[in-house]
């Protein structure tokens, strides 16, 4: 069964994958004499903050699943 929860938890872990990739390739790209790849260092950024809002929108769930569960139990 697909839970919400385990959708939130595949989307980041299939963006930090995306990111790690992205940061091995800026990182072999970069030389303090060359230009910055300014695309691809957006990319990195967009990703990261894709990921916080993933991560933001996954603790949320979690949060109202404890206070579900708590109002059950009362």
């Amino acid at each position: 069964l697909w839970t919400p929860r385990m959708a939130l938890e595949n989307q980041i872990d299939r963006l930090r994958t995306e990111r790690r990739g992205q940061l091995e390739i800026f990182n072999r790209l970069k030389n303090p004499h060359a230009p910055e790849n300014e695309r691809l260092k957006n990319s990195i950024f967009s990703l990261n903050s894709k990921i916080e809002d993933l991560e933001d929108e996954l603790d949320d769930l979690i949060q109202d699943d404890r206070l579900k569960h708590i109002k059950l139990v009362l």
